[in-house]
């Protein structure tokens, strides 16, 4: 019996390494959002400081409360920024998750058309090994000799191809 070779192996491993591919942009479409978010954090980190800072002061300066309304503004609309690459990042997270997904599908069917290729083989293996088995048993059973009796008569066994027991026979 010939080894087992799948013929679509090829297109197994493309689909493996395309699921590897999209896995691969979803990590780091993941890591874009943390970034984001730890930037989000900082910005609201800064604008509690600022506000911190301007109020332990023991003299309040109109600049300085002008100073601190502008940064107010700038922070909001930075906040305001940062918000809607997190939103936009989401909804490429998503996307790429379906993306992944169906990536993992394709892979999957192709596992799945190997197995059942795997197991039609062993089956046809275990067949002809059953096959191969059961022509071997009756073979044995099949030879028929002539016993020299007391008239001298000779021995005849049939050779069997492929089987070199009955050729020394």
């Amino acid at each position: 019996m010939k080894r087992f070779r799948f013929p679509l192996d090829s297109v197994l491993r493309w689909r493996e390494s395309a699921r590897e591919q999209e896995e691969a942009k979803l990590q780091n479409l993941l890591a874009e959002e943390q970034r984001i978010l730890r930037a989000i954090e900082q910005a609201r980190a800064e604008g509690a400081a600022a506000e911190r800072s301007i109020r332990e002061q023991r003299q309040m300066v109109s600049t300085d409360l002008r100073s601190l309304a502008a940064f107010r503004l700038h922070l909001e609309q930075r906040l305001k920024t940062l918000a809607q690459r997190r939103a936009d990042q989401t909804t490429l997270i998503e996307q790429q998750r379906r993306a992944v997904l169906e990536a993992e599908r394709r892979f999957q069917l192709m596992v799945k058309l190997r197995n059942r290729r795997l197991s039609e083989w062993q089956y046809e293996a275990s067949r002809e090994n059953e096959a191969f088995s059961q022509e071997a048993f009756l073979g044995r059973w099949g030879v028929r000799k002539r016993v020299a009796g007391s008239d001298g008569a000779e021995k005849t066994v049939p050779k069997i191809s492929g089987c070199p027991e009955r050729e020394l026979l």
